[in-house]
């Protein structure tokens, strides 16, 4: 399934970063390769939750500056808030904070929550990601929170919503709904012993939350690979 995708990818990028097009060819061929680029995504999510359903994902385990990453993917939503006109805040009073976490999953699972905020959430609103620290029946978590004031979660929909291909009958503003990207969201917690909970009032907005423990006692050598940490390390497993 990807041969074709990334034979179509591969020409495109090269003819973009080594020709020079009039203006107008220069943007179709962008539009070209920016559509192939989020299909190419959408194959990868769909062929991922194949895995999920298959038992087949595994964890790559390090210990990891949360902060660090969680400014990487809130920076990479920069460009989309200044097009939308959204007021877009990231709420954090720690200058680190080390877990025992697959880096590239847990960014995964952040990045599919800002999309979603920012494609149901109109212009002039708000969205906020913040962090903050909670200890529940005497194990410490981080609190990973994104919170858009937007149109909600029918009740009817909140319990279903991490199911694959669940979605309701609000049109994103961009992009299109296809109802995986939360699933993988909720598989990527149950992997590292968390919770991802859901607040969401109808025309008021939703709260998602991601709960991940500290520590690593959690984790299960047999079922998990522990990694050498490496802070310049920018690899999705």
């Amino acid at each position: 399934l990807r041969t074709p995708l990334t034979l179509i990818l591969s020409p495109l990028q090269e003819l973009l970063q080594t020709e020079k097009f009039t203006p107008d060819i220069q943007e179709k061929l962008e539009l070209m390769h920016g559509s192939a680029t989020s299909l190419s995504t959408l194959m990868n999510q769909l062929l991922y939750v194949q895995k999920i359903e298959a038992g087949m994902v595994e964890l790559y385990v390090s210990e990891t500056d949360i902060i660090r990453l969680l400014t990487k993917v809130t920076a990479a939503f920069k460009p989309i808030d200044q097009m939308k006109q959204i007021e877009y805040v990231l709420e954090n009073d720690f200058e680190c904070m080390y877990l025992w976490v697959d880096a590239g999953k847990i960014e995964s699972a952040v990045t599919n929550l800002l999309s979603n905020a920012f494609k149901y959430t109109p212009s002039n609103c708000c969205i906020t990601v913040s962090v903050n620290k909670q200890e529940i029946d005497g194990q410490e978590f981080c609190l990973l929170s994104v919170t858009d004031t937007g149109e909600g979660i029918q009740p009817e929909l909140r319990e279903r919503v991490f199911e694959s291909f669940i979605t309701g009958n609000v049109n994103p503003s961009f992009s299109t709904k296809v109802g995986i990207g939360l699933r993988i969201v909720k598989h990527t917690m149950d992997l590292h012993h968390g919770q991802v909970i859901l607040e969401s009032e109808p025309g008021k907005g939703s709260t998602f939350t991601l709960y991940l423990p500290f520590g690593k006692e959690h984790f299960r050598e047999n079922n998990y690979e522990f990694i050498q940490s490496d802070p310049d390390d920018d690899r999705i497993w």
